[in-house]
């Protein structure tokens, strides 16, 4: 109830015994009234103090870094934004979140991802978390998937962890996580899955950049959060596995930040980030590496790799921008396909809001060379797509259409993407 309501209703209180008690009674005095008054007031002034406590406690995790996709891409979607529940343990907030994107695929390959892959419906991802936050400056959040969790034509599908980590809260320049942590290297990769304008990020995006895996990481932001920084260290050989594959350490560093954003200009965000890593065992499809002379490109990589990227976006109204760069020199141990080569990958996409709120339509160019020193080898694609907004990214239908030149691959090899997403 607002205070000055509750005023009134405290003042009428202390005036009701004048206006209806017997006529030979004597009504308070001017002074005895304004004593009440201040003295419901000072009552009042104290409840309000605690009950902010108490909500300063229950949002005090508020102030840790943004997701590290946020200075480079739109607001995450409302995936967070979940009911309450009742708490086990002493935390101050405990939520219960995920979403569902079921997907049908239909035509040719459309790039290597999906060589072999016939026409089928599956659940790319089904995700349910739980989050929560201390009054001691510690959040947390435990995340299994449920679905497919990959472009692969698997089998026997289960439930996997996706990300889980302990973030230290207490500084907002300078948060402290340790989990299943996606490595400070590609904006694409770092783009909240519910969030994207695309079914499926760039092909140079999944081949360049690395996905989840165990480490550390600190996140810092700065400046009312216009200027961020994220630094990791990971295993660098998957999310789904204990083990290193060596005592090293993937490396990556990324420096993202607001340059403008006014009503007239829009908003224009960007990025850099670097990484470096030597693995001993490591999946890296699509580049040709061989294991021993003569044997069969598994992917697996040994070596040494260091990569390096920009990325931003623009948005105006209707209109919005994107593109990223990734470049990635790599030294394999063997020297197979060469004792040293570099790849590189680029993506431009522009989305424009047909219906306001509602329909949103996709178009995106993507080329990527797996060997700048070898001719031929790169793929150079088109995507466009529509979305239809039911709910925001809460409930959103998405169609897509991949097509272009992949090496390998017919020239009528395009496919056709659909999914429907729901957010919980």
């Amino acid at each position: 109830m607002n205070k000055y309501v509750r005023l009134l209703v405290l003042w009428a209180g202390l005036a009701a015994p004048a206006i209806f008690s017997p006529a030979h009674a004597a009504a308070p005095t001017v002074e005895e009234r304004l004593q009440a008054l201040e003295a419901g007031y000072a009552q009042l002034k104290a409840e309000n103090e605690r009950l902010r406590e108490l909500l300063a406690a229950q949002t005090r995790s508020a102030t840790s870094t943004a997701t590290p996709a946020v200075a480079a891409t739109p607001a995450p979607s409302t995936a967070d934004r979940a009911v309450a529940l009742a708490a086990a343990g002493d935390e101050t907030k405990l939520t219960l979140g995920g979403f569902i994107q079921g997907q049908y695929e239909n035509g040719g390959a459309g790039d290597q991802r999906f060589t072999g892959i016939n026409d089928r419906f599956f659940f790319r991802r089904a995700r349910l978390s739980v989050t929560g936050s201390f009054a001691e400056n510690f959040d947390f959040r435990v995340e299994a998937d449920f679905g497919a969790n990959s472009l692969g034509a698997g089998t026997g599908i289960r439930a996997s962890a996706n990300e889980i980590y302990v973030n230290w809260n207490r500084y907002p320049a300078a948060n402290l996580r340790v989990g299943y942590l996606k490595p400070a290297f590609g904006g694409d990769q770092l783009w909240s899955d519910t969030t994207t304008h695309t079914i499926e990020r760039p092909l140079a995006s999944d081949r360049i950049a690395d996905g989840r895996q165990p480490g550390l990481g600190v996140y810092g932001s700065f400046l009312d959060k216009r200027l961020g920084y994220i630094v990791t260290a990971g295993h660098g050989n998957g999310s789904n596995s204990s083990q290193n594959d060596d005592d090293r350490f993937l490396a990556a560093a990324r420096l993202f930040g607001t340059l403008f954003d006014s009503p007239a200009a829009g908003r224009l965000v960007g990025a850099v980030n670097v990484m470096r890593s030597e693995d001993t065992l490591t999946s890296k499809p699509g580049f040709g590496f061989d294991m021993v002379p003569g044997g069969v490109a598994d992917g697996l990589f040994r070596g040494k790799r260091e990569g390096w990227g920009a990325d931003a976006q623009w948005s105006l109204g209707r209109i919005h921008l994107g593109g990223e760069l990734l470049r990635e020199r790599f030294e394999p141990d063997n020297a197979l396909p060469s004792r040293a080569f570099d790849a590189q990958g680029w993506q431009l996409t522009a989305a424009y809001m047909v219906v306001p709120r509602r329909l949103q339509a996709v178009l995106r160019r993507e080329v990527f060379d797996p060997n700048l020193d070898v001719s031929g080898d790169a793929t150079e694609n088109w995507l466009a797509g529509l979305n239809f907004l039911v709910k925001g990214d809460d409930i959103k239908l998405m169609i897509n259409y991949l097509f272009g030149d992949a090496p390998g691959l017919p020239d009528d090899s395009g496919r056709l993407l659909a999914r429907v997403q729901i957010v919980y």
